[in-house]
């Protein structure tokens, strides 16, 4: 009970010095709170409107009315990495690449696009987009169509202007390199 007591104590000392901590950065920096708490109010808007969650984690929202604007591409964000890791991995081997998955869902995409459902290939191509460098053409060309088909064209110009500068370096280009887990340098004291 008293260790209890005692922890409960110094996790309300370590509250405090953060709070104050925090309370002098937001004074020293002239940030307004009333401008934070409508951006925090804007993004939990934006968290309700979220129809699927993506690579980046950030979700996708679409335009979505009376279940039209989005539809599942039948594999969620994990199948479609190792779907694509499996795919990298073959090619890398110099194997004809298995595809069969991948050409059943982009045979679905334009016909959910048909229908009204852009959600499908905006999905899709942010997962191509943030995958390996060998899918960046399909990432561009479906992202392009989905930002054209939810009006989205500032995004497009972007896209394009990021594949031009991603281009020059693609061998040595992985965006999935970032999320890996870093292995621990071995320092001196392993080697004793």
């Amino acid at each position: 009970f008293v260790l209890d007591l005692l922890q409960l104590a110094t996790d309300n000392i370590k509250q405090q010095k953060l709070h104050e901590s925090l309370l002098t950065f937001i004074a020293s920096h002239h940030i307004r709170l009333d401008d934070a708490k409508n951006k925090l109010q804007s993004f939990k808007q934006r968290e309700r409107k979220i129809v699927a969650r993506t690579f980046h984690g950030l979700g996708l929202v679409v335009p979505f009315k009376n279940e039209i604007g989005y539809r599942e591409p039948g594999y969620t964000v994990q199948e479609f990495k190792r779907i694509f890791k499996r795919m990298h991995g073959e090619k890398l081997k110099g194997k004809k690449v298995k595809a069969e998955e991948m050409q059943f869902v982009m045979g679905n995409i334009p016909l959910a696009d048909d229908e009204g459902d852009p959600g499908m290939g905006y999905e899709v191509g942010i997962a191509f987009f943030y995958s390996y460098p060998m899918f960046q053409e399909k990432a561009k060309r479906l992202l392009s169509n989905a930002y054209r088909l939810t009006n989205r064209h500032g995004f497009e110009a972007v896209l394009k202007a990021h594949c031009k500068v991603r281009g020059k370096d693609m061998r040595e280009y992985d965006q999935l390199k970032m999320v890996k887990s870093k292995k621990r340098k071995k320092t001196l004291h392993d080697y004793m």
